[in-house]
């Protein structure tokens, strides 16, 4: 009884991203052009709270891009962006079509304000690329750069001076044959180096390697942007986001893009989650604490760009840079002591700032703060650094002194006052007692003010002037510490990348736990081979609804993978379809999801082709859109991928759109790959049906009288000429069962409803009986064909379910037991089977089978 498998199990290499074959030519075969990418608005410095966090996730990244194309009949294409707020640098490397259309969905996903393309020779015109994005991009300006920017040398040159110790080496070995996003990095960072005022410190850049990102579904899901309001929360990304920082949302965002598919790492996320819910008090801590967090990334970034020219200005930024650093480290010490007793690994990781604190708790004195206006960054100048404040001290406490004498001398009220022209001065609120010679001599510069009087002394010019040089000495000397100070704190670069990618990870999962808190029947998920979910709701209606939502189960295993979901319009089909998507994308990112019982067959992809329209073909007709999504799913189709296909073929014939539709179906369904596939196209589900893991299913619709006062349902054919039922109503009940979709004319009922003419009606009702009677003519079907077909699907039951045996703890006698309650079943279904074939479909039901099992 250790293993029961009667069906073969295959093990599969998970990767969630596409990353198809790549051609690597030589190096003389390389095309190279050029994308830069910027952004809208300036960006702030300090970001505390999740709104501005999200602000900054959607648009303010400032983001620099480029491209290099390969020459020949692949398009291969070398990508490299750089975040200048942040300072990341991803890399990737992909195949592209001739439409580039791979390459254009990135553009779309970094929202690019400026692209820069390798300049091309007058004899071979305008690149098409170049073509493409000027017409599906019309807002973003496109300039040229020269081609010997580009060499994968340089590039490799820059990742091993610029990349940090810690990865960049590692990074070298799997991409050192990725020629184009080496050449596209060369260019970049030539780019922004000769450009900017700014330059980089050795071995302060965090290099990371992508492959591309599927936009298609990302925006028919509406993962991260919701298509008809860019700005609303009724998003995946929306609902889920109560990060408390800009690292924690960008995490976010890109979790959602990226799902997890190692089962341990998400299962450690899932522990994580559950002892935030079950520790509220662990919980609120640790966000309390994110509130006051800077980001982190920015501070890097700050930190580790050195101008080419020193200023002031850059001089009074060092020390504000530090303090702010100072500040970040105090609140991550703060929640390393609240997550120090957690039982989660992911949770207690090692939030070590000790190191960094130490150095700059050497250097500045704690008391010293953030400083914006000119008289507190003098004063900071002066007294963050504990070598140079003594002696700026003794300078002010003797100008106090004098200010004393001359005060107990006239018997004036004088107040010293200070601004940025004079320096330190004298004044008298009030001079009505003042007049004539009673006014001191020694008084020099007098300049009456309305009520008031300013004046200052030869002694007090001479003080000034002194000072000004003990400041210019305490400022180089300041500065020189300062300096010192950075150099050690990015010689250990790496662990502020660690400590904001750890804040990053716990922000997250405290995010999770919150979300988890807010909703009801949020339940933790299992992973098996078997896609099953019991009362599951989608997750962003479910919250727009506030609960209003009809909860449905869904089952999906390797003799069912691949399912026919028909209905009415407005019966619920698409809404059903994406709901499994965004259910599982939410399994896999380690968030709990609405249901009463899921289980997940963990996906290396999702694919889909959805009824949306689409941002890229503005001058295709939607039926070429379609081609075109239908044609990246096929291309990128595995065994472990969920796709979604919904009412494929709806722009063109029904001769053209049932032949490419069973087309699509027969290759998918040759695939252990998940598919769900709504549709209208009754004759579809009918014919395909003979192969054993096809099931139907359908979204019920009941009819009521008014006139009769009582329902008639969706299996009943109703005659749409009688006049009893001009008065009806059409019920949607949004629930998913097995089985086709009658006959009944949903089409026709809905214009009745809207007020059509009877004759009209009656006249639709007729003609589309008569062709109903001319084309479904099912051909025969040799029997004993008809009858393997019908074996098939009862054996591949019987595995699937011997396979779902496997996957559980019971001991070996209920295994025995079970399995001869299932031999009883597989034998009575086969006896089932008639020999004319008329039962082709007897095989068991699928959606409430997992859970009598």
């Amino acid at each position: 009884m250790t293993s029961l498998t009667a069906y073969s199990i295959y093990h599969v290499v998970i990767r969630f991203n596409l990353e198809a074959n790549i051609f690597y030519p030589s190096e003389d075969k390389i095309e190279l052009p050029l994308v830069l990418v910027n952004t809208q608005k300036p960006l702030g410095h300090s970001v505390t709270n999740a709104s501005i966090a999200d602000t900054a996730v959607r648009a303010n990244r400032k983001h620099i891009m480029a491209l290099a194309e390969g020459r020949g009949k692949a398009t291969e294409i070398g990508m490299c962006t750089i975040y200048l707020d942040t300072n990341e640098c991803i890399l990737s490397q992909f195949a592209d079509s001739q439409t580039y259309i791979k390459t254009l969905h990135q553009i779309h996903l970094n929202n690019p304000q400026k692209i820069l393309v390798a300049s091309m020779p007058l004899e071979h015109g305008i690149n098409k690329l170049c073509q493409l994005i000027e017409q599906k991009f019309p807002n973003i300006s496109i300039e040229s750069l020269s081609r010997n920017y580009f060499s994968d040398d340089v590039g490799m040159t820059f990742l091993r001076d610029l990349g940090i110790h810690d990865n960049a080496s590692t990074l070298l070995l799997g991409i050192s044959k990725k020629y184009y996003c080496l050449a596209a990095a060369a260019a970049i960072f030539r780019y922004v180096l000769e450009r900017n005022d700014t330059t980089y410190a050795l071995h302060t850049i965090l290099f990371k390697y992508q492959v591309a990102q599927d936009i298609i579904t990302a925006r028919n899901l509406e993962l991260v942007t919701n298509s008809d309001k860019s700005h609303s929360k009724e998003t995946l990304y929306g609902i889920l986001n109560h990060t408390c920082t800009p690292m924690g949302a960008r995490l976010l965002r890109m979790a959602i893009l990226q799902p997890l598919t190692e089962k341990q790492i998400i299962q450690d996320r899932l522990d994580a989650v559950e002892e935030l819910v079950d520790n509220e008090e662990m919980l609120f801590g640790i966000q309390s604490s994110l509130k006051y967090l800077s980001d982190m990334d920015h501070i890097i970034s700050d930190i580790i760009k050195i101008p080419k020219k020193q200023t002031t200005r850059y001089s009074e930024a060092k020390i504000n840079n530090v303090i702010t650093l100072r500040n970040a480290l105090k609140t991550i010490k703060n929640i390393s002591e609240i997550i120090k007793c957690s039982n989660s690994t992911v949770i207690s990781l090692a939030l070590n700032a000790n190191i960094l604190l130490e150095q700059i708790k050497e250097t500045l004195n704690d008391e010293v703060g953030y400083e914006k206006s000119n008289l507190g960054l003098r004063n900071q100048k002066c007294y963050a650094v504990k070598e140079t404040r003594q002696a700026y001290k003794e300078t002010i406490q003797d100008i106090y002194e004098m200010s004393s004498q001359y005060i107990e001398s006239t018997g004036l009220p004088i107040k010293l006052q200070f601004a940025n022209a004079k320096g330190f001065h004298l004044s008298i609120a009030s001079f009505d007692k003042i007049k004539g010679p009673s006014f001191p001599p020694v008084f020099i510069n007098v300049v009456k003010k309305k009520k008031s009087i300013t004046f200052t002394t030869m002694e007090l010019l001479k003080r000034n002037c002194r000072l000004e040089e003990s400041l210019t000495e305490i400022y180089l000397m300041s500065d020189s510490i300062v300096t010192n100070l950075l150099e050690k704190i990015r010689s250990n670069i790496s662990i502020m990348y660690k400590l904001s990618e750890s804040i990053a990870s716990i922000d997250l999962l405290a995010s999770f736990a919150k979300n988890h808190m807010l909703r009801d029947h949020y339940i933790r998920p299992e992973f098996t081979n078997t896609f099953a979910i019991k009362s599951g709701r989608h997750p962003i209606l479910d919250i727009i609804r506030k609960g209003q939502i009809v909860p449905n189960d869904t089952y999906i295993s390797l003799s069912s993978s691949f399912q026919f979901i028909t209905g009415p319009n407005m019966s619920g089909k698409s809404t059903y379809i994406k709901q499994i998507a965004l259910l599982t994308i939410m399994a896999q990112i380690g968030s709990f999801v609405p249901a009463e019982y899921a289980s997940f067959r963990i996906s290396n992809q999702l694919l889909s082709r959805l009824a949306n329209d689409s941002f890229l073909d503005m001058n295709t007709s939607s039926f070429m859109s379609e081609m075109r999504e239908a044609a990246y799913v096929l291309h990128n189709i595995n065994d472990t991928s969920l796709i979604l296909i919904d009412e494929l073929g709806r722009g063109t014939s029904f001769n053209d759109a049932l032949g490419i539709s069973g087309a699509i179906c027969e290759e998918i369904i040759r695939s252990k790959a998940y598919c769900l596939f709504s549709t209208h196209l009754h004759q579809l589900t009918t014919s395909l049906s003979i192969y054993p893991n096809v099931v139907n299913l359908q979204l019920k619709v009941d009819i009521v009288s008014l006139l009769e006062n009582h329902y008639q349902s969706s299996y009943t054919h109703l005659s749409i000429e009688t006049d009893e039922m001009d008065k009806c109503a059409i019920h949607f009940l949004y629930t998913v069962e097995d089985g086709n979709t009658t006959k009944l004319h949903y089409g026709l009922k809905a214009a009745q409803l809207v007020g059509f003419p009877n004759n009209i009606l009656a006249r639709a009702h007729e003609i589309s009986t008569k062709l109903e009677d001319a084309k479904i003519e099912v051909a025969d079907v040799n029997s004993s064909i008809y009858l393997n077909k019908s074996r098939q699907k009862v054996m591949l039951w019987f595995a699937d379910k011997v396979t779902q045996l496997n996957q559980t703890e019971l001991c070996d006698e209920m295994l025995y037991e079970r399995l001869l309650l299932l031999q009883d079943e597989y034998n009575n279904h086969l006896r089932a089977l008639q020999w004319d074939g008329n039962n082709a479909t007897s095989a068991p039901s699928e959606i409430s089978d997992y859970y009598t099992i």
